[in-house]
């Protein structure tokens, strides 16, 4: 099981281990509503964040920036009384707006396929990070034994100092942000954007933090859980691992390996992800009505593209390709319900049995990831 913290949340665990964040203030529509935000406290100007726990909040309206005091009230206003994107918002975090030099990437994220963790960087951040080139982003994985190495750091890191950034003010940043993933039992410690200053100096401008949901507080779960989307609690319930983006096309693979090689395609054919989602075993063995009912969950977030890509050498392609089939025809029965362009990537047992279950559907059931990807980037920019 899984827990994904909020911003506010993910940054306090920063700072406890001195990775440096914009100075920033926690206020609650409870505290709004009684009148008790004490405004001049709030640092201006001001970048107003709602603490919803969904990707490409700037993008949907989550995220504001105030110059002067009127305008940080305006906004503050605005989000809790009004929310954004059909999202209501209970909490808010206020921070100063920073100089951004650049804004890079740098993350630990378990690759469930190699056994251990990822250590990643790019010289691109933010949104930018989903229209980076491959070449761009440079990985290492941390061996479970020994751990991080200064040699991994420095050729990760490489990309940040090609940036602007002072390579010391890397490696230390790099060090600190794997204690963070060892010491409080993390399973994606993320900074995107980690933003490079005029000085060299870098600044987490934002934080993602995913837990082991056993090494968390009961206290602290109930108050994650009650921010999470339907998305994010099923995916809870299933215990993957999801990192939400900006893009049009979700991606469900059946490992990080195979899910960072299917990203990596993507991009080189021109498209971009919305959802990213590796399923591990645990999720492959769960019974079918909690894996569709997720599926479904997906679904209801409208991507242009759902990708679903799998090598099966236990499992059954053709188990699978049916269910996707019959999720298909329930959805195109059902008014209103959005139905998404479906590839499924299926290769291994019975792959080549799955491909009837296209039959009379608009799904595409392909055998190559080279091919799956290329046609998603198609699709989802409108395509045939």
């Amino acid at each position: 099981m899984v827990l994904r913290l909020p911003e506010y949340r993910s940054k306090e665990l920063f700072q406890k281990y001195g990775i440096k964040t914009p100075s920033g203030t926690v206020i609650t529509k409870d505290a709004y509503r009684a009148g008790t935000i004490d405004y001049d406290a709030l640092p201006l100007p001001a970048a107003v964040k709602a603490q919803n726990l969904i990707g490409g909040r700037g993008k949907a309206g989550g995220i504001k920036l105030a110059a002067d005091a009127q305008a940080l009230r305006a906004e503050v206003a605005q989000l809790f009384e009004h929310g954004f994107s059909g999202n209501e918002v209970d909490t808010l975090l206020v921070e100063e707006q920073v100089d951004i030099a650049k804004e890079a990437y740098l993350s630990f994220s378990i690759d469930r396929r190699a056994g251990n963790f990822s250590l990643m960087a790019s010289g691109s951040g933010g949104v930018e990070i989903e229209s980076a080139a491959p070449s761009a982003l440079r990985s290492a994985g941390i061996s479970n034994l020994i751990g991080l190495q200064k040699f991994q750091a420095s050729y990760v890191g490489k990309t940040l100092v090609q940036a602007g950034a002072d390579p010391e003010a890397v490696r230390d940043v790099i060090a600190r942000l794997y204690r963070v993933l060892k010491e409080e039992h993390a399973l994606l410690a993320e900074i995107n954007p980690l933003v490079v200053q005029k000085d060299g100096s870098l600044l987490a401008a934002d934080a993602k933090v995913i837990l082991d949901d056993n090494a968390v507080k009961a206290a602290d779960k109930a108050a994650s859980r009650k921010q999470a989307t339907p998305l994010q609690q099923a995916g809870v319930e299933l215990g993957v691992n999801m990192v939400e983006l900006d893009g049009e096309i979700a991606v469900i693979s059946n490992g990080a390996g195979e899910g960072m090689t299917t990203l990596d395609q993507i991009v080189q054919a021109g498209g971009a992800l919305s959802l990213w989602i590796d399923l591990g075993g645990g999720a492959l063995s769960a019974k079918p009505e909690v894996l569709d009912n997720f599926i479904e969950r997906v679904m209801d977030t409208e991507p242009k593209v759902l990708l679903f890509t799998a090598f099966f050498q236990i499992g059954k392609c053709d188990l699978f390709a049916k269910s996707f089939r019959e999720i298909y025809l329930k959805r195109k029965a059902r008014a209103g319900a959005y139905l998404p362009q479906i590839i499924l990537r299926l290769d291994g047992r019975n792959a080549a049995e799955a491909k009837k279950y296209a039959e009379g559907t608009t799904m595409l059931i392909l055998d190559s990831s080279q091919e799956a990807c290329e046609a998603a980037a198609q699709l989802s920019k409108g395509g045939a």
